[in-house]
């Protein structure tokens, strides 16, 4: 298959995906990430705080939005990858 039927943009995906972290740093970043707002939310409940508490819930949406635009841009772009390694399988089995 050649490159030069990617684009710039699904290439740099392709090349980002061939370039995953281990599950080890994934899984670290992430408790990083989740830290400050849990603490948050474990302060509040234990003292009765609303504030800490909606401190805490709105940290965990910024995130839960985050992620979400971060998986629905690359679901995308997989997808366009997908369609275009499917057409260029279908028209080389049609060749020969």
């Amino acid at each position: 298959m050649k490159s030069d039927s990617f684009t710039e943009e699904e290439l740099n995906y392709i090349k980002e995906l061939s370039l995953q972290q281990s599950t080890l740093k994934q899984v670290y970043f992430y408790a990083c990430v989740l830290i400050a707002p849990l603490a948050f939310a474990i302060y509040g409940f234990i003292n009765s705080d609303v504030l800490a508490m909606l401190i805490a819930f709105l940290g965990l949406m910024v995130f839960v939005a985050w992620f979400l635009s971060q998986s629905l841009s690359g679901g995308r772009l997989l997808n366009v990858i997908c369609q275009k390694i499917v057409q260029n399988l279908e028209s080389s089995s049609n060749e020969q």
